[in-house]
C-alpha cells in the first residue's frame, strides 16, 4: 500500500494565486453552514444548485460545498462566482460552461469536508471519502486485488479502515484523471502521479495528475473566520 502523504501542514494561501508551470494547487476546507450563514450563500448559487440543495440529504453542506467551489474559481479564473456557469458532464464531473480548460480543475467533498485541485498545465483528478465510523470496510475489500487485500488484513481495524478507504481513493482520483483526458483528447503524457491527502481520522482524499514532476501546493480554504483543523 502507498503511505498517506506526510504534509507538514496546510498552509494560509498568499495573495496572488497565479499558477506556474507544473504547479498543482489543492485546497481543502470545511463545508457546513448555519442558517444565518445561508444567507451569504444561497444568493451566490445558480436556481439548479439552489433546487439540488433542496433534494440532497444534507441541503446546507452541498450549499457550502457549492460556494466552495465557486469562491475557489472565481479567484482564479477573476470572474465573479455568482456568474459562473457550472455544467455537470456524463463522468459527473463540473465544469465550467464554455471554458473546458486549462486551467485544469476537480472538485470533491462528503459530509462536511471537501477538497479542490487546479492546474495550469497538469490535468488532474480529485476524490474524497469518509472512513466510516464502524471500521466495517470488507465489502470494500472484496474489491481490491488479492494481494493488496492480503497485505491490510491483518492490521488493527482503524488501519486497515484507513488502508483501505485510501487505496479506493487513489483509484477513483486515477479514474477521474483518465475520464478527464478521454473527454479532452486524450494526448498528452501517460504516466502520472497520484498522491494521498491526510485529513484527519475521519477523511482520506487523493489527488492524481499528469507526469512526474508537477509541484503541489497545499492551502486551507476559509469561507470567513470558521478553521480547518
Amino acid at each position: 500500500m502507498v503511505d498517506e502523504l506526510k504534509i507538514a501542514g496546510w498552509g494560509l494561501p498568499p495573495a496572488d494565486l497565479s499558477l506556474g508551470e507544473d504547479e498543482v494547487h489543492v485546497w481543502r476546507g470545511i463545508v457546513r453552514a448555519t442558517a444565518d450563514q445561508l444567507g451569504d450563500i444561497l444568493p451566490v448559487l445558480s436556481r439548479a444548485e439552489r433546487r439540488q440543495a433542496k433534494r440532497h440529504p444534507a441541503p446546507k453542506n452541498f450549499s457550502a460545498a457549492r460556494f466552495m467551489l465557486r469562491s475557489l474559481l472565481g479567484r482564479y479564473l477573476g470572474i465573479d462566482p455568482g456568474k459562473l456557469r457550472l455544467e455537470e458532464t456524463a463522468g459527473e464531473r463540473l465544469l465550467v460552461a464554455g471554458r473546458p480548460g486549462p486551467p485544469h480543475w476537480d472538485f470533491s467533498w462528503g459530509d462536511d469536508r471537501a477538497v479542490f485541485g487546479i492546474s495550469a498545465t497538469q490535468r488532474l483528478g480529485m476524490h474524497l471519502e469518509v472512513v466510516p465510523d464502524d471500521r466495517v470496510v470488507d465489502e470494500l475489500m472484496r474489491r481490491m486485488p488479492p494481494r493488496e487485500a492480503s497485505l491490510v488484513e491483518f492490521l488493527s481495524p482503524d488501519n486497515r479502515a484507513r488502508s483501505v478507504v485510501g487505496y479506493h481513493v487513489e483509484r477513483e482520483a486515477e479514474r477521474r484523471l483518465e475520464r478527464y483526458r478521454q473527454g479532452h483528447g486524450g494526448d498528452g503524457p501517460d504516466d502520472f502521479r497520484v498522491e494521498r491527502l491526510r485529513l484527519g481520522k475521519r477523511f482520506l482524499a487523493a489527488v492524481a495528475a499528469e507526469g512526474w514532476d508537477w509541484s503541489p501546493s497545499f492551502w486551507r480554504y476559509d469561507r470567513g473566520g470558521e478553521a480547518d483543523g
